[in-house]
């Protein structure tokens, strides 16, 4: 783990990557001039002014004596030059090590992987280990054999590594109770996809909403697939259903300001892919319907709309709910041209309160 301090400049270099935000963004977003936060970046300007350290704070999602006095290692995440490792386990287990796609092919291996990153950065008990390596009854050496597989795993690293020393056996620690992943908040896609919709949901609270579309957008590029779907049992992991609940929660909230802002395109695929591996979720579905025709695809809304529709009364006997209404009472009425119609995440606005259609002249 980093435990040093960073300077201020490689800090909020830091937390602007790790939010996906270009210089540009930021710079817009915090109110200041884009030379001013290059300077400080490249470490020019020395005592910052602190109203600019405030504003850069709220952007980045931190406190303003956090942005002053910068902590690492649980905080921020690691320089470029520091973070060779990337380890996902949206859709599958994968793992690039310096820029490399690696193939962890011994199955304890890989479920022993995948359990510590699901727990990252907290660390996970033997017995906790030992429940995911042993679907059935655990031999009675199983705490050896732990060990024996952590220590097969730091050998995978070290040999997969074409780096001095990126290949680094303390990517897997030993703790009092178990092991943790050892590696940057950045470097874990479902770790990072968390730190990006918390920011969104931070921002959204405070009524920054253009700041929170583009942290939703970019927690949204990050997904690749329902946690570890090839690996049923530690896709029942507390961690992994929480990850696709936060999931549906962030494209949600993506897809209302989406709407808000006129721009329904860009969440098309993500609502169709959503759709698919949530198929009875009415506020998914009513979006992807809202979507597809603010985009022109009037026909595929409702061939959308009615497939849920048969869905719902085939399997649970139920008719669609108010979400699913109102989007189908705006795709026939044509009312996808004005943003404040939109469905909100919480409280649907009831039919009975639309605004009037504008006449057309």
């Amino acid at each position: 783990m980093h435990t040093a301090r960073h300077p201020l400049d490689v800090h909020v270099r830091a937390h602007r990557r790790r939010t996906g935000l270009t210089q540009s963004r930021l710079a817009a977003a915090a109110g200041i001039s884009v030379r001013a936060l290059r300077d400080i970046e490249r470490g020019h300007v020395r005592r910052p002014q602190r109203r600019t350290l405030g504003r850069l704070a709220v952007v980045l999602g931190l406190d303003v004596e956090e942005i002053r006095c910068p902590l690492a290692a649980r905080r921020a995440p690691a320089p470029d030059d520091e973070t060779s490792l990337r380890i996902g386990v949206f859709g599958r287990l994968s793992i690039e090590l310096d820029g490399v796609e690696r193939e962890m092919r011994a199955l304890k291996l890989r479920r022993l992987l995948a359990l510590l990153v699901l727990c990252h950065p907290h660390p996970a008990g033997l017995d906790e280990i030992a429940g995911a390596l042993w679907q059935e009854e655990r031999p009675r050496s199983y705490r050896n054999l732990i060990h024996t597989y952590v220590s097969q795993a730091r050998t995978f690293f070290r040999s997969a590594s074409s780096g001095a020393g990126s290949g680094d056996s303390s990517y897997l620690v030993r703790t009092p109770t178990g092991y943790v992943l050892s590696v940057g908040r950045d470097q874990v896609d479902v770790t990072r996809f968390g730190d990006l919709a918390d920011q969104a949901r931070q921002a959204h609270a405070r009524g920054e909403e253009r700041t929170a579309f583009e942290f939703a957008a970019r927690a949204q590029q990050g997904w690749r697939g329902p946690v570890l779907s090839a690996e049923p049992l530690l896709a029942e992991h507390p961690a992994a259903i929480a990850a696709n609940r936060r999931r549906i929660e962030n494209l949600l909230l993506y897809a209302d300001l989406a709407w808000k802002f006129g721009q329904p395109g860009p969440v098309v695929s993500a609502l169709r892919a959503a759709a698919e591996d949530e198929p009875l979720h009415e506020g998914v579905q009513a979006r992807l319907v809202l979507a597809l025709a603010s985009c022109g695809e009037q026909a595929e809304a409702l061939r959308v709309f009615s497939t849920v529709t048969r869905r719902l009364d085939t399997e649970l006997g139920l008719r669609p709910g108010p979400e699913m209404r109102h989007a189908q009472l705006q795709v026939l009425q044509q009312r996808l041209a004005w943003p404040e119609n939109a469905l909100t995440t919480t409280d649907p606005l009831p039919e009975s309160q639309y605004p009037a259609r504008p006449a057309r002249q």
